[in-house]
């Protein structure tokens, strides 16, 4: 287990919402053993590495909002 926050860049498609899935199942199977909803979303965000839905939402954004700022559309 890695300490700390861990950020790798941006993924996308399939992977994405595998690791939102992931989250969704380890924060909802914490929770209803008794954990406190915060603490454990924080855990398995940052300690386990795997994102929340809102958190791979935004980085998804950013990298369609980001990805053609440069692109010169007039050719």
């Amino acid at each position: 287990m890695v300490l700390g926050r861990r950020r790798d860049p941006p993924r996308l498609g399939f992977a994405a919402v595998a690791n939102m899935t992931e989250h969704l199942l380890a924060s909802t199977m914490l929770r209803r053993l008794g954990h406190d909803r915060t603490r454990t979303r924080s855990h398995v965000e940052h300690e386990l590495g795997l994102p929340s839905p809102e958190t791979a939402l935004a980085d998804k954004a950013h990298v369609f909002a980001t990805r053609y700022v440069n692109h010169d559309w007039s050719t």
